[in-house]
């Protein structure tokens, strides 16, 4: 059995920008607040690809879901 495929980091920043999340300054890290979420979401941007349980985390933390996410990501990637 095969693990879900990665999200790629450009269209995971699309999304967070179209949840009207900001980018935090001053860390090694990507650093990202969103207005519904209860912490701060954290990635490394030098990487294409992020992986999926770290995005299904993610979401679940926004109060959304994967299954949310693919369906505006095959709108809007």
């Amino acid at each position: 059995m095969s693990s879900p495929p990665p999200i790629p980091t450009d269209c995971f920043i699309k999304f967070l920008k179209y949840k009207m999340c900001s980018p935090s300054k001053g860390t090694k890290h990507n650093k990202w607040k969103c207005p519904e979420c209860r912490r701060s979401i954290t990635f490394d941007r030098s990487h294409k690809e992020i992986p999926y349980l770290h995005v299904h985390s993610t979401l679940r933390n926004m109060g959304s879901n994967m299954s949310y996410f693919k369906k505006w990501a095959k709108e809007n990637c």
